[in-house]
């Protein structure tokens, strides 16, 4: 009896401090989402620069952020259930048509695009929706209210966007290809702080989740 008592005092402390495993409610659960990694290979994007405690820098290029982010962001969506299409999974250039054409072909049901500003534009978070897909915007606000209110780490909110205010509708991501969901995450610029050690993870990490929540909101 005393065995048994203490195997239940046991599974309660368990479920009291062991995170809950939703994948199984999750409402992104069986669904296809692409993830695409801004940049890559030859097409090295912004540039940015890491400060060190001993005050040394060293160069860290777009391209690499959105592999780190993008990567964090699959082993999320892939813990609650989803699917996910990489555009690229290692430093190899990717064509605009490619990255779209892959998601389309494999009949997702979002695409996410990752991105980071260049070192002098605002501190913040900015998110866009294709010229040609004002249905995307919806989604695009969802996504992206799940990012700027998860933390102040991301900075200023500077909103949703239609791509035709700043790229002149040249997205091709946003707005050529199937009938998904699809949205461009400038997730900040290129000289935001944090991009040292342990830091860059944690912000990777919360990026991740809060995609994902936004994504089952959505959902």
């Amino acid at each position: 009896m005393k065995k048994f008592l203490s195997i239940v005092i046991l599974g309660i402390i368990v479920a009291l401090f062991v995170p809950f495993n939703s994948a199984d409610a999750s409402s992104i659960r069986g669904k296809t989402i692409a993830v695409d990694a801004g940049h890559g290979g030859s097409d090295p994007g912004a540039s940015g620069s890491i400060s060190y405690p001993d005050g040394s820098k060293t160069t860290i290029y777009e391209k690499s952020l959105t592999l780190m982010f993008a990567q964090y962001l699959k082993e999320e969506l892939e813990f609650y259930g989803a699917d996910v299409v990489m555009t690229r999974n290692s430093d190899t250039y990717v064509g605009i048509n490619d990255r779209w054409r892959s998601a389309t072909n494999a009949n997702v049901d979002a695409f996410i695009s990752i991105h980071f500003d260049w070192v002098q534009a605002p501190n913040g978070t900015m998110s866009f929706y294709g010229q040609n897909r004002t249905q995307d915007k919806q989604f695009a606000q969802t996504i992206h209210n799940s990012i700027v209110n998860s933390s102040s780490y991301f900075g200023n909110n500077h909103g949703v966007m239609v791509d035709s205010n700043t790229f002149h509708g040249f997205l091709g991501v946003l707005n050529y290809g199937g009938n998904y969901p699809r949205v461009l995450i400038e997730v900040n610029n290129m000289d935001y702080n944090g991009l040292y050690g342990v830091d860059l993870m944690r912000n990777a990490t919360n990026f991740a989740r809060q995609v994902r929540i936004g994504l089952q909101n959505y959902f």
